[in-house]
C-alpha cells in the first residue's frame, strides 16, 4: 500500500459553500471565513493532514486509479469487488461474492472510492478569505489573513466503491509523527481507516511529544535489552557497532556467566592484595556492583551515539518502537526512536 496524494476536508454551514468550494485544494487549513455565492461570508473549517502542500492532490479529488480512504489516495492495494446482492428471485439465496449479510467486505477489508476518470469543467472562481482565531475570553472572533484566493476548477468525478485489504501501519517516523500531530491537534483529522494502527502507543508516543517534549529521532537506531530480576531494560544507539560493544559489556555483567566473578576474584588477588581465603562471595559482588556503576556513569563517554535508555517500548516484527530518556546536564530529554533489537 502507498499514499499517493493527501485531499483537503471542507466543513461549513451551508451545502452552497460545500458545494462551491469542494475542488478548491489551494485553501489553507483552519478556521476560514469565506464570501459564499450569495455574497454572504460563511464560516468553514478546512481540515488536512500536516504533510507538504504539494502532497495535496490537484483538484482536490484523488487521481485516476487510486482509491480515496479517509483523506488519502492509496494505490498497490488489495482490492475485489463489494458482495454480489441477493438473487432478485430469492432474497435469502446470495451471491458468490457475499461476505456475510448486511457486509459489503470481508473482515480485514474495508470500502473505498476508487476514481475512474476525472472530468474538468468550469474555470477558477476567484472569492475572498479570512482565517479567524477566538478572542479574548472566546468572546466573538477576531479576524485575520484577508486573503483573495483563486478556488480549483470544478471536477465531476467517476467513482465505483470497492473492498480493499486493511494493513498493518509501516513503523516509519514520518507516519509517527502525522498520527501524533493529529492525536495532539485532532481538528476532525484522527482516523487512518486504512492501517491496523497501535493506538495505544501513538496515544503514549502523542502524550511524550506534547506534555515532555519528546523529540523524534532523524533515523532508526539499534537497541540491546537485557533482563533484570522480573524487569527487562533496553539501551538504544544511533551506531550499530555502539549497541554490539553495549551488549558485549552487559553479558559481561551478567552474574549467571560465571566469566566476571572470576576475573574479579582475580582482580582482588593481584590489584588489591588480597588472599584467596580472604576474598569472599560478597566482597566479589560488591566490586562486580562498584564496576557495573562505572559502566553507567560513562556510558554516554564510551558510546557517543547513544540515544538513551528505555521508558516505553512496543515491540512489533523486526523493530521496536522506544521511548528512551537520557540526561543532559541539569533534565533528562525524551526521544521517540525505531529500534533493531540485537
Amino acid at each position: 500500500m502507498k499514499i499517493v496524494a493527501w485531499t483537503k476536508a471542507i466543513y461549513g454551514d451551508s451545502q452552497t459553500i460545500l458545494d462551491d468550494l469542494k475542488s478548491a485544494a489551494g485553501i489553507p487549513a483552519g478556521k476560514r471565513v469565506v464570501m459564499g455565492s450569495d455574497n454572504e461570508p460563511h464560516e468553514i473549517d478546512v481540515v488536512a493532514p500536516n504533510v507538504d502542500e504539494d502532497e495535496f492532490a490537484k483538484y482536490n479529488v484523488c487521481p485516476v486509479g487510486t482509491i480515496a480512504s479517509g483523506e488519502a489516495c492509496l494505490i498497490d492495494v488489495e482490492e475485489k469487488p463489494l458482495y454480489d446482492p441477493p438473487h432478485p428471485k430469492d432474497p435469502h439465496k446470495w451471491g458468490s461474492g457475499c461476505y456475510g449479510e448486511g457486509t459489503l467486505c470481508p473482515d480485514g477489508w474495508i470500502m473505498g472510492e476508487k476514481t475512474e476518470k476525472i472530468m474538468i469543467r468550469g474555470t477558477p472562481k476567484a472569492f475572498k478569505s479570512a482565517g479567524i482565531v477566538a478572542g479574548p475570553g472566546d468572546e466573538g472572533i477576531d479576524y485575520f489573513e484577508d486573503k483573495h484566493l483563486e478556488a480549483g476548477v470544478k471536477a465531476d468525478v467517476k467513482t465505483k466503491n470497492v473492498c480493499f485489504k486493511r494493513e498493518q501501519m509501516p513503523l516509519e517516523y514520518k507516519w509517527i509523527r502525522l498520527i501524533t500531530d493529529s492525536i495532539i491537534g485532532w481538528g476532525g483529522y484522527s482516523e487512518f481507516p486504512w492501517w491496523n494502527l497501535p493506538w495505544d502507543a501513538m496515544i503514549d508516543v502523542a502524550d511524550d511529544r506534547y506534555k515532555n517534549g519528546a523529540q523524534l529521532a532523524e533515523k532508526k537506531g539499534f537497541a540491546v535489552c537485557k533482563h533484570d530480576y522480573n524487569d527487562i531494560y533496553c539501551l538504544a544507539f544511533e551506531k550499530e557497532e555502539d549497541a554490539k560493544y553495549a551488549k558485549e559489556e552487559l553479558d559481561y555483567f551478567d552474574f549467571t556467566k560465571g566469566d566476571i566473578f572470576e576475573d574479579t576474584k582475580k582482580y582482588l588477588k593481584d590489584e588489591e592484595g588480597l588472599k584467596e581465603k580472604e576474598i569472599t562471595d560478597e566482597m566479589v559482588y560488591d566490586r562486580i556492583n562498584v564496576e557495573r556503576e562505572f559502566f553507567w556513569d560513562d556510558i554516554e563517554g564510551r558510546y557517543p551515539s547513544y540515544l538513551g535508555t528505555m521508558r516505553k517500548r512496543w515491540v512489533y516484527d523486526n523493530e521496536s518502537l522506544m521511548v528512551v530518556e537520557k540526561r543532559e546536564k541539569d533534565k533528562y530529554r525524551k526521544i521517540v526512536t525505531i529500534v533493531k533489537e540485537l
